[in-house]
């Protein structure tokens, strides 16, 4: 599965400063790389999302 799109809306809702699509996309992107088993990225996301 591609993180593309996650990838905008991520870089789409932290330009205009919306901070609840920044942290659903976040949120979901952890998801998906937790569930890949990419775990070092899924912990990265969350504490993006935590700081954020």
């Amino acid at each position: 599965m591609s993180a593309e799109p996650l990838n905008r809306v991520v870089a789409g809702s932290r330009a205009l400063g919306d901070r609840w699509g920044l942290a659903a996309g976040l949120s979901t992107r952890g998801m998906q790389t937790y569930v890949c088993g990419d775990l070092k990225a899924s912990r990265r996301e969350a504490e993006e999302r935590q700081a954020g």
